[in-house]
């Protein structure tokens, strides 16, 4: 029985496969002899008549052929050096009132693309062609990839190519020969730099742009190959990009195609690569940097909103008086901000006392509800340091931002808050030298132990951003899926590539 079932179970499977491959030979069939249609009409004359088109369209309905997708495969089908017979068809379809769908249009535009790199040029009829068809879908039409990657293809043929960005900005698209198709034309017209700056300016890095140039990049040699691949690197250094993983292979297989030694490493904290050896350089703020951060900052930002106009006169004459300092705390975040086995305010006398010990001028500020904490703690602060403690209401990060710039560049601050709020709000350039300066000056406490040992965070000193040591690159990458700008200033990133020239 068992065996009878078996037997008929293989019989019933060999005559499916028998119907599947029957089915399949007629659709391979059908298929073949559609396209034997398509390719007698569109081969046999530059300009098709009105009634040619109209058999082809009635015989490919009565091989099956969905009337949705009829207009697409017969411009799909046309030749790249075929333009005229594709426009001729859609003249056609207008002229019968039958209007072509979105399908149909993008192969249009995509056939004006292909036509174009099969070396026939656009004439300024067609560029205006291309133009009306663009006005009209994106007036009445929803943009999505398929349409926005047609008209992409085709507007790169006219004077108004850089409307290409501006779909980008509007779809998700991810094909990456349009991207490169694009900054093959960027690049043609010099504009490279105004589209990344672009980029950065609405703080959307598009990975893609930078695979992008990096394949064109690949296509040189020698020294135009250097050239170009370290401009790139240079405004990715400039801007304190963290490109993404997919970007630092693309740029691991550059280098390597050029004969370049690459490997993925790994740093000290005192910037010392485990690859080369070589170290990083190191971040310095010059006198005239600090001044001119310190004259927008004190100018254009620091002003309390919550602080009395009597309050901030008596803490200006307060600084004025007791500065300058070696080491400024920001209390309340000692106090709270880090790991210790004391309680807050034994925390801070704690560092208070590691400073006062090695013969530091100090300054605390705080707020004003410090002064019901425990009272020989307090008492001790103030005695062996200057103090100033802010209305409970005041923005005491403001009153302590603005000491630390009165007290000149030598001084150091202590405090685990990263100041984002003020970096935010400055220009490129001094935001970089905002970020040198906490750098060089700002320092993180780790932990408390209950004896008074402080341990502090080892930040780094070097400049995190990719940069070139003695002809060796070495170009930082996240973990993200896209390219992000830099924000870890204090902190080491994990990983690292390092390129430097093979050497016979």
């Amino acid at each position: 029985m068992l065996r009878f079932k078996y037997l008929s179970l293989l019989k019933c499977c060999s005559r499916s496969m028998q119907i599947h491959y029957a089915l399949r030979s007629v659709e391979n069939k059908n298929r073949s002899m559609q396209l034997t249609l398509i390719r007698n009409t569109l081969d046999g004359n530059d300009k098709p008549s009105n009634k040619e088109w109209a058999n082809l369209r009635d015989n490919l309905s009565r091989m099956e052929v969905s009337q949705n997708v009829i207009d697409e495969i017969i411009l799909d089908s046309c030749r790249p050096e075929q333009l005229a017979v594709g426009k001729s068809y859609v003249k056609y379809l207008k002229k019968s009132g039958l209007e072509p769908n979105t399908g149909a249009v993008v192969k249009l535009l995509k056939l004006y693309f292909d036509a174009s790199k099969a070396g026939i040029k656009m004439t300024s009829n067609e560029q205006q062609e291309i133009m009306e068809l663009y006005n009209c879908l994106t007036k009445f039409t929803t943009l999505d990839s398929v349409l926005g990657e047609g008209l992409i293809y085709s507007l790169l043929l006219t004077n108004d190519w850089r409307r290409c960005l501006e779909i980008l900005d509007l779809t998700e698209i991810s094909n990456f020969s349009l991207y490169e198709t694009i900054m093959e034309r960027v690049i043609q017209e010099k504009e490279e730099w105004q589209i990344f700056n672009k980029m950065v300016t609405k703080n959307n890095l598009k990975d893609e742009f930078f695979i992008a140039y990096i394949a064109i990049c690949k296509k040189t040699s020698g020294d135009t190959f250097s050239e170009k691949i370290n401009k790139i690197l240079d405004f990715i250094h400039d801007n304190e990009i963290l490109i993404s993983d997919k970007v630092v292979a693309e740029f691991k297989r550059a280098f390597e195609t050029l004969g370049y030694s690459c490997s993925k490493t790994s740093l000290t904290k005192r910037g010392k690569c485990e690859s080369c050896r070589r170290h990083l350089s190191n971040v310095n703020v010059t006198n005239d940097e600090f001044n001119e951060l310190s004259k927008y900052l004190l100018d254009k930002i620091l002003i309390g909103n919550n602080s009395t106009a009597q309050e901030v006169e008596a803490f200006i004459s307060f600084i004025d008086k007791t500065k300058p300092y070696d080491y400024i705390i920001d209390a309340l975040n000692v106090a709270y901000g880090g790991k210790g086995e004391t309680c807050s305010v034994v925390q801070l006398a704690s560092v208070v006392k590691h400073y006062v010990d090695r013969k530091k001028t100090v300054l605390v500020i705080g707020r004003k509800h410090m002064a019901g904490w425990q009272k020989d703690k307090m008492d001790y602060i103030r005695r062996n340091s200057h103090i100033f403690l802010t209305k409970n209401a005041s923005e005491d990060d403001t009153f302590f931002l603005y000491a630390t710039l009165k007290s000149g560049l030598n001084t150091r601050f202590v405090t685990r808050d990263f100041l984002h709020n003020y970096a935010s709000k400055l220009d490129n350039n001094l935001r970089k030298i905002f970020r040198k300066w906490q750098q060089q000056r700002q320092y993180l406490i780790n932990y408390i132990h209950n004896n008074g040992r402080i341990e502090f965070e080892e930040t780094i000193r070097f400049d995190p951003n990719a940069h070139q040591v003695n002809g060796c690159w070495h170009i930082p990458f996240g973990n993200n899926p896209k390219s992000t700008f830099q924000e870890n200033y204090l902190f080491l990133q994990k990983n690292w590539l390092c390129v430097s020239k093979k050497y016979k």
